[in-house]
């Protein structure tokens, strides 16, 4: 993510929007500036909004195992579990590969959840 100084006390705020915008128009394959746009947006409860900027990086890094992560997320929280699911199982194959055993293990535990939430509305719990 990228940041400026706020002040000299070594506090620190994020790119304003305006900013943002002109180094997508700039850079439009910088992965790292949609990754910050996106993140943004899902930290402001925008997972709609998150979820172009996240297929964005994946187009540009198709192995970001990351970025689907965050996608599996917003897709989750938006009540999308097929979606979510895909996501992160493509996580978990692309951190196996990897060797990225917190990741791997992060979406596995997703997949679990779903896999048990699905089940209980089966079972009408």
């Amino acid at each position: 993510m990228k940041i400026i100084p706020q002040n000299h006390q070594g506090e620190f705020k994020p790119l304003e929007t305006d900013n943002v915008l002109q180094e997508i128009e700039v850079k439009p394959d910088d992965a790292e500036t949609y990754k910050y746009c996106g993140n943004t947006r899902y930290d402001l409860g925008d997972n709609q909004g998150a979820i172009p900027n996240y297929s964005q990086i994946i187009t540009i890094n198709p192995q970001d195992a990351d970025a689907y992560y965050n996608r599996g997320n917003c897709y989750y929280q938006l009540g999308e579990q097929q979606n979510a699911m895909a996501d992160f199982q493509r996580t978990t194959d692309i951190s196996r590969e990897q060797r990225k055993l917190k990741e791997h293990k992060n979406a596995q535990q997703k997949m679990f959840d779903l896999e048990i939430e699905a089940s209980l509305n089966i079972l009408n719990f």
